[in-house]
């Protein structure tokens, strides 16, 4: 399958829907690289809460956004450090774990764009809000969001055939589990330390609950630290 082809026809599809309804244009997201993508040993998407709108304005009907790309954005500059060091961190770890040699934090790359890029091309960025928003997005938002999209986002999900799905950020997870996920069949996981929940949707990909990367709370190193311990025990499955 072309992946880029089929992301831009369920986007265009996405869109005129959008337009009929009277709402905004979606911002674009997805496999950042597909060669890389499909050349991977492990298909890991991150499942994200909605794009950060600069101006603010998340609710003006507005098509300001016609072009903007989630894929490009990643896969040409690398994106912000503030959401995606940590998302490339996280990228590490996981293929790092499947080799059996977890890559402690001190080991590390130094943030950068090409730090960036090259370790986030060989994995898919999905948005549940596919409409930009304001940099604090609330738990009711992600859910309504998930279940408005819920066929058009199982149909993206499903065509990545990830082996392990990363919800980042509150809502995310129960947007999935509830709605998006909702007529598969799921098979729920121990509850893992630091109270991270899992299940595994049809027999094949591990979806798992995870702070958002730029969660205030906590220190990069501990997060990351605590991305390997969960990791490890979601890719064990």
């Amino acid at each position: 399958m072309d992946i880029t082809f089929f992301e831009d026809e369920l986007f265009r599809r996405w869109n005129e829907r959008n337009r009929q309804n009277g709402e905004r244009h979606i911002v674009k997201d997805g496999v950042i690289s597909p060669p890389d993508y499909n050349a991977s040993a492990l298909k890991v998407v991150f499942a994200l809460k909605e794009f950060n709108d600069p101006l603010g304005d998340g609710e003006a009907i507005d098509y300001t956004y016609e072009e903007s790309d989630i894929r490009q954005f990643v896969g040409e500059d690398g994106g912000r450090p503030a959401t995606w060091d940590n998302l490339a961190r996280w990228a590490i770890a996981l293929r790092s774990l499947i080799e059996g040699k977890p890559v402690p934090f001190d080991e590390l790359p130094p943030s950068s764009s090409e730090m960036r890029r090259s370790n986030l091309k060989s994995v898919a960025a999905v948005n549940v809000k596919k409409i930009a928003g304001r940099s604090k997005s609330d738990y009711k938002t992600i859910v309504d969001a998930a279940k408005y999209d819920a066929g058009l986002l199982l149909e993206q999900l499903r065509a990545y055939q990830p082996d392990i799905i990363v919800c980042c950020g509150e809502g995310v997870y129960d947007g999935l589990k509830g709605f998006v996920f909702a007529n598969e069949r799921i098979t729920n996981l121990p509850i893992m330390p630091g109270n991270f929940h899992s299940f595994i949707v049809n027999d094949r990909t591990t979806v798992v609950d995870f702070w958002h990367p730029q969660y205030p709370a906590i220190e990069d190193q501990d997060m990351y630290q605590k991305f390997v311990e969960v990791a490890r025990i979601a890719l064990a499955k």
